[in-house]
């Protein structure tokens, strides 16, 4: 069996730091035994770092917390910037139609005594040349009432609902109404249609472009003096050559007409 001998000076150097240490740790401090003082230093590094730790988890906790508060609040904003949005473009559409409303109201013949507002809620101008309006029968809305824009007859009303009516436009291929060209006392007609015409106008005739046409009330449906449309330069060569003209209302842009009672049976 191998034994350890130690030489007699490293014994005795052992044996020296072994009695330094212990009367080290019966050295007394104010803050205890200089073992005790040792200890603390070394071991206060550590304890400031694992204190220091313990606030960064404290507040990265706080801070998810935060993080999703902020979140909640962030969606809870979204949703009302989207509301304030849609309700912003609700009411520019309903300062658009009272711009429209007071412009009609003020277009209006003096004669008209009593109209009825209705909005424009579905259209089809190029397809089945029709409109379908807010209004029906509850609105006193009947049968073959002119409807008007503010910049001129639109059409009339071809079917009548409780709640909603249907509208035929002038540019209609079966729309057709009684008209003069400004200027002229001579009763023409005019015609619906993807280019709508007139006739009746004598051969040799000159119009010049842009000239008006109003209603006569000879078909019993429009009022006299309602405008319908606008003349093309154009010299007419027969008194049955159609005649190409510019409607006044572009049904496209229409959102709010007038509806007028229609003129009494057999009285234009």
């Amino acid at each position: 069996m191998a034994t350890l001998r130690v030489r007699p000076g490293v014994s005795l150097a052992f044996a020296c730091l072994a009695l330094y240490l212990a009367a080290a740790a019966q050295i007394r401090h104010p803050q205890g035994s200089s073992l005790s003082v040792a200890v603390a230093s070394l071991a206060r590094p550590a304890y400031r770092a694992t204190e220091a730790m313990g606030t960064a988890l404290a507040a990265l906790r706080e801070g998810w917390r935060d993080a999703a508060a902020t979140r909640v609040q962030l969606r809870q904003a979204q949703a009302e910037i989207e509301e304030l949005r849609r309700v912003n473009q609700l009411l520019a559409v309903e300062v658009t139609v009272l711009r429209e409303s007071d412009r009609l109201i003020a277009s209006l013949p003096p004669t008209v005594d009593r109209v009825v507002l209705a909005r424009v809620v579905a259209r089809d101008a190029v397809g089945e040349h029709v409109a379908i309006i807010d209004r029906g029968r509850r609105h006193g809305i009947v049968r073959d009432a002119p409807v008007l824009a503010a910049a001129g007859v639109v059409g009339r009303v071809e079917r009548v609902g409780e709640e909603v009516a249907r509208v035929q436009l002038l540019s209609h291929p079966q729309a057709a109404a009684a008209a003069r060209v400004n200027g002229s006392e001579l009763e023409v007609l005019l015609t619906g249609g993807h280019w709508p015409t007139i006739t009746g106008l004598p051969a040799g005739t000159v119009l010049a472009d842009g000239t008006p046409i109003f209603t006569t009330g000879a078909e019993g449906i429009y009022p006299p003096g309602l405008l319908l449309a606008f003349t093309r330069a154009v010299t007419v060569e027969s008194v049955l050559t159609p005649i190409p003209i510019q409607l006044a209302v572009r049904a496209v842009g229409v959102t709010v007409v007038a509806v007028l009672p229609p003129p009494p049976r057999g009285r234009p």
